[in-house]
């Protein structure tokens, strides 16, 4: 999220970020090949499996508003952001960049008590260096599944949850080296009109970047299908590469719809419902690609869809799904706004976790003070929270936790952590 977006956010559960809307179960017609899922609601949120890994790191299930391991105890995530993985930097402006994350850095992690990473991934990073594919057929870079491969590995062996976040944000897709650029998340020749899948060519400013975003979402319109197959291709190729890891859960898609300038994307009041069904569909329709190829297996994270009124946010008819928000607040009671945004995935009997807060050493979001009260109001409601966030590669300008934020985070734990 932008730093302008994060001084809003401390306000309330109305963060007027950005309105999402969501997308066809329609992609037929394009590259020949069409993905379908039921429209039936599947309103159910308990399915237990008996799966453990070689190492003992459990499989997770939801029960009601609870993440279960197989021996139904509960499981609250404690855990930080890994920012990015490697390649194309999501923030950055094309250049092949240092991998960012390695197997070493996971018993680091563990060594401060945290049981989860979530690691940020792109499309573009994971074709970096290869030849154009079709919507269907994407051409990967090898070291993408290695490195991806090797987190994983070492988190199993540590006694840890990876969750795989397909991640850009308001910055992500911010004119920077070219609007369209290596920042968008998606690989730079979707959007430059040299790929024959989509060669519709947006102007380099806020406007065309809130027109792209809305013409992703969309799916009441073709004009962007084969970018969004390429979408479900890409996860669907995640969950059958990964599917017997118990430790790795599936977070779809980062901060859907945050537009942070240009024209609003859904203009009306009446626009911004069907938004949330278009949403509650596109995102339905890509679990069940997923669930094709895991067999139901693994948790999937949905993010909150970015509209004016978190309220309008549908539910996700599917089990094994929880909920994800961020919030960067300033204060020193955080106990109401982590409830608020709880709440909206608790009405719906499915679980909540803030997948994003602190960001201490960075300036803008939270200060200490307010971290720690965040992770006592999580602890207290006993749901999950990850830290903003871990990358000590200084090539890339990171900014690894403080002495002091690893002690805070220390000291801060559940109680009653699984591993």
């Amino acid at each position: 999220m932008s730093k302008a977006q994060r001084a809003v956010f401390p306000t309330s559960m109305l963060m007027v970020v950005v309105i999402l809307a969501f997308w066809v179960s329609s992609l037929s017609g394009m590259d020949g090949n069409n993905h379908t899922s039921t429209s039936t609601s599947q309103t159910q949120t308990s399915q237990t499996h008996t799966y453990t890994t070689a190492t003992g790191i459990m499989w997770l299930h939801t029960d009601e508003t609870k993440i279960l391991n197989t021996n139904n105890e509960e499981v609250i995530w404690n855990g930080i952001n890994s920012r990015s993985l490697f390649g194309y930097w999501i923030y950055g402006s094309g250049g092949r960049l240092d991998e960012l994350m390695s197997a070493n850095d996971v018993p680091i992690i563990r060594s401060h008590g945290l049981n989860f990473i979530r690691v940020w991934i792109c499309l573009n990073q994971a074709v970096y260096a290869q030849s154009m594919g079709t919507p269907t057929q994407i051409n990967y870079n090898p070291r993408f599944w290695e490195l991806l491969d090797e987190i994983v590995n070492a988190a199993e062996q540590n006694g840890m949850w990876v969750s795989i976040d397909f991640h850009l944000s308001s910055a992500g897709m911010a004119n920077i080296g070219g609007f369209w650029g290596d920042g968008s998340g998606f690989p730079k020749w979707m959007y430059d009109g040299t790929w024959s899948y989509f060669n519709k060519i947006y102007t380099n400013d806020a406007t065309g970047r809130s027109d792209a975003i809305r013409d992703f979402w969309n799916i009441d319109d073709p004009t962007a299908a084969n970018v969004r197959l390429a979408f479900q291709t890409f996860w669907k190729d995640i969950a059958q590469h990964f599917k017997d890891k118990g430790n790795v859960v599936f977070s779809l898609f980062n901060e859907p719809m945050n537009k942070a300038g240009g024209p609003e994307l859904w203009n009306t009041s009446a626009e911004w419902a069907h938004a949330a069904q278009m949403y509650q569909t596109f995102i339905e329709q890509t679990i069940d690609i997923i669930r094709a190829e895991d067999g139901g297996k693994h948790l999937v994270i949905v993010n909150e869809a970015y509209m004016w009124y978190y309220e309008w946010n549908l539910q996700i008819r599917r089990p094994n799904i929880v909920i994800e928000n961020h919030g960067y607040w300033i204060g020193a009671d955080m106990t109401s706004n982590v409830q608020s945004y709880t709440q909206l995935a608790w009405r719906y009997n499915q679980p909540f976790e803030l997948g994003e807060f602190g960001g201490v050493e960075q300036s803008g979001l939270q200060d200490r003070t307010s971290a720690i009260a965040t992770m006592r109001a999580c602890n207290q409601l006993n749901v999950g929270w990850v830290y903003l966030w871990y990358n000590p590669s200084t090539s890339a300008g990171g900014i690894a936790p403080s002495a002091q934020t690893w002690t805070d985070i220390e000291n801060n734990l559940h109680p009653n952590l699984k591993y």
